[in-house]
């Protein structure tokens, strides 16, 4: 989530600003707040908040004064500055300053959520390009050769000097939720083992470890760790890693980054601290899936759920778990000839990291994508049944069983998709068939209630005339004039 600072320096609107909105269901929190300035500015500087909203009037450090600060000093974060005044002196100011609103007091919830939702595209925008440029820019830098080169003499060209090639190399990739510990692990790593490291951007290391024993790929990021947490008076902040496996000889670099990353982003996918790259190739559930997709879609919700807990396990790394839902997709299209909504707005396996953040997310959408899709599927076929068995009078209990479903569900179903009845659909048919064979046919009226399945010719009539306010032979010769 974004995190915003809110500055004010009297205490209920305060407390007013922080209650307006429900801050978390926009993506952002509030992780402090002060009705001072200057005391504010050593909590920014700490905290480096994606949000700071200020009142532009403050004493000692006015609003202004303050965002002059940050840009002096470098700060990313998005001001937004508040006044109890709409003079457009100070709007323009604030804005030829760089802040990205200007609000007037009061300000209301309409305002501060058109606000928040425009800072969350705007962030979500800088964050996207940013991690573009960084991996970008990691590609060059890990390799002179665009990544052709090998992990030993990457080691030996950020090393500054010669080492000695080793039997076994591979990759950690760390990420961290805050700037401050990429320094930390920088100093520590390079005395662990032989090891080099790169930052890459602002938050995340790579370790490029060399070796002659072939341990557990897990010991040596978790010795960086443990000697990391021993130099620290404090616990490190909250962090996920991914680990390459463990090559032999002169691996290239671009292939230790590429699955150290794997297994960092898979990790955070899943909410876990660590997974390490494996092989495993596609689920092996994935056939069963797709044909269910295809032949049995009522089973799809069982085998999804057992996907999510393979994800959330780390058995499925995130790079397999896009080529399932690529699968999915084809499959939908076949059996369906029409686009499907699965992940419609991802094209790659870092595209549902970013646009998800974590797999719970992802999946409860999936199972929404699919419920409603089983949902459809199965209103099709009552639809397609009532179409051709009308006449046969088959209670939804009979029909839920032949379809594998409940009575109840085949109820509550029905009531949600269309407002009516099973009853009254079948009711509903039945009239429309009747009004087409007493306007097209000269069949009698016995025949007609006979073929709509009506063994009573009074009973039928009955019921005509409550649905329509005729009987059938009136409506017959209104219909034939």
């Amino acid at each position: 989530m974004y995190q915003v600072y809110l500055i004010d320096d009297e205490p209920w609107v305060l407390i007013g600003l922080e209650r307006l909105i429900l801050w978390e269901k926009y993506g952002f929190c509030v992780v402090g707040k002060s009705t001072s300035s200057r005391e504010a500015w050593g909590q920014i500087v700490e905290k480096k908040p994606d949000v700071v909203i200020t009142d532009i009037r403050m004493p000692g450090l006015n609003g202004l004064e303050l965002l002059g600060k940050m840009k002096k000093e470098k700060l990313d974060s998005e001001v937004v500055l508040v006044s109890g005044f709409a003079e457009f002196e100070y709007a323009r100011t604030a804005i030829r300053e760089g802040a990205f609103d200007y609000l007037v007091k009061p300000v209301n919830k309409e305002q501060l959520t058109d606000c928040i939702q425009r800072l969350g595209k705007l962030l979500d925008e800088k964050n996207k390009k940013a991690e573009t440029r960084s991996v970008s820019e990691t590609i060059d830098m890990i390799s002179k050769y665009k990544g052709e080169c090998s992990a030993w003499e990457f080691l030996c060209d950020t090393a500054k000097s010669e080492l000695p090639k080793r039997s076994y190399y591979m990759a950690c990739l760390y990420r961290f939720e805050k700037v401050s510990q990429v320094s930390d692990i920088q100093t520590i790593a390079d005395t662990v083992f032989n090891t080099s490291i790169v930052p890459i951007g602002e938050k995340e290391v790579l370790a490029v470890i060399g070796m002659d024993l072939h341990q557990n790929e897990g010991y040596y990021a978790k010795k960086i760790l443990e000697k990391m947490r021993v130099n620290k008076k404090e616990e490190p902040q909250r962090m996920v890693y991914g680990c390459s496996i463990i090559f032999a000889k002169e691996v290239q670099m671009y292939k230790l980054y590429a699955r150290a990353k794997n297994a960092c982003d898979s990790a955070q996918f899943a909410g876990i601290e660590m997974l390490v790259d494996h092989r495993g190739g596609n689920w092996r559930g994935s056939t069963e899936l797709i044909q269910q997709i295809r032949y049995q879609r009522n089973c799809v919700t069982k085998s999804i759920e057992e996907l999510e807990q393979l994800v959330q396990s780390g058995e499925i790394l995130l790079d397999e778990l896009w080529k399932t839902i690529l699968m999915m997709r084809q499959a939908y299209a076949d059996s369906q000839n029409e686009p499907n909504q699965i992940g419609h707005n991802c094209e790659s396996a870092e595209d549902l990291l970013r646009t998800y953040k974590n797999c719970n997310r992802f999946f409860d959408t999936l199972k929404e994508i699919l419920i409603f899709d089983e949902s459809k599927q199965m209103m099709k076929q009552i639809w397609e049944y009532i179409d051709c068995h009308y006449m046969e009078n088959k209670t939804a209990a009979a029909l839920g069983t032949e379809l594998g479903i409940s009575q109840g569900y085949l109820s509550q179903l029905v009531k949600k998709e269309t407002g009516k009845t099973y009853s009254e659909l079948i009711q509903q048919k039945k009239l429309e068939k009747a009004k087409e064979l007493l306007k097209y046919s000269e069949k009698t009226v016995g025949q007609i209630a006979e073929e709509t399945g009506y063994s009573d010719y009074y009973y039928f009539t009955k019921i005509f005339k409550r649905l329509t306010n005729l009987s059938p032979t009136e409506y017959r010769k209104q219909e034939k004039k």
